[in-house]
């Protein structure tokens, strides 16, 4: 019976490094591989990563001299896939987030007791700079997806389809995978890839109750850098939404297009937060905020138009 394959990309993580590997090393299941990415770090990252992997031969040393800039070879989880056969599954895990203990345990039971492709659990979300809980998203039972009831519980698994971490998937989907970034995004890329994911699967599965800490750092790109894809980053994931719902049931029902609209209105609010933040010249802000007028006189329309879930 396949284990687990867990895939962690590390840029100047010395930090968080050690946090996030002992997460994994102290899992009550210990059949995984876990691969390592030092991708190009100009700190102690690397360092950090290759000691512990002398001490423990589950952890494959990956890595890339240059950040983002991906070497020919083996470093890509997807070169990894071909290694092991359709009985594994694969997670990813950021390299300043951590595993809860019986992280692996719970998941491994969840997707072969029910027969998922993907299962996903609850998150706390921690912040960096207090330590403190800020909020935990997760639900009160169990959530198994097939057939109609991914347009039926839309808007209950919706939020856990936009993170490409705190999930496993079955092996057979993730080499199903092709890139689900047309327009090449960096904001959002995480739910586009997960939402091709998902549109893959036959079965997905939510499980109750938290299993992974996500660490909150308002310094991260997503909360401090906007340009052009930033801005257009959520019109992407909107349109995108709407034709997964097209690919797995057929429609998009009006409560669905309502709760995507009603999403989509409060990423832009998010997006016009850092925007008004962000140091770049007033003519660039302006256009940005053209954009987003436009857009927004969209979603008022709709809302203004919106007869309700029976028409």
């Amino acid at each position: 019976m396949g284990g687990v394959i867990i895939f962690t990309v590390a840029y100047n993580a010395e930090k968080t490094m050690a946090r996030t590997i002992e997460s994994v090393l102290s899992q009550t299941c210990g059949d995984f591989t876990y691969y390592v990415v030092n991708n190009g770090s100009l700190d102690t990252t690397g360092t950090i990563i290759k000691a512990y992997a002398d001490k423990d031969q589950r952890i494959k040393v990956l890595s890339n001299a240059v950040n983002h800039v991906w070497e020919q070879g083996n470093n890509l989880s997807h070169d990894i896939f071909p290694k092991y056969d359709d009985s594994h599954f694969f997670c990813v895990l950021d390299a300043d987030d951590e595993y809860k203990p019986d992280f692996i345990e719970k998941m491994l039971k969840f997707m072969r007791e029910n027969q998922l492709d993907i299962a996903a659990c609850g998150n706390d979300f921690i912040s960096v700079s207090s330590g403190m809980t800020l909020g935990v998203r997760g639900l009160d039972r169990d959530l198994i997806l097939e057939g109609e009831s991914f347009g039926t519980q839309f808007p209950i698994y919706h939020e856990f389809m936009r993170t490409v971490w705190g999930k496993f998937y079955s092996l057979p989907v993730m080499r199903e995978y092709e890139a689900d970034n047309p327009e090449g995004i960096w904001y959002g890329s995480d739910t586009l890839i997960t939402q091709g994911a998902f549109r893959r699967a036959r079965r997905v599965g939510i499980l109750a109750g938290s299993l992974h800490k996500y660490y909150i750092n308002p310094q991260s790109v997503s909360y401090a850098i906007i340009d052009a894809k930033r801005i257009r980053g959520d019109r992407v994931m909107f349109d995108a939404a709407k034709e997964f719902l097209i690919a797995k049931v057929g429609h998009v029902s009006p409560g669905n297009e309502h709760f995507l609209y009603s999403v989509y209105l409060n990423a832009i609010k998010d997006t016009l937060q850092v925007l008004l933040k962000a140091e770049i010249p007033d003519a660039e802000k302006m256009e940005h905020v053209k954009y987003l007028k436009v857009e927004m006189d969209e979603i008022q329309r709709f809302f203004a138009a919106y007869s309700g879930p029976k028409s």
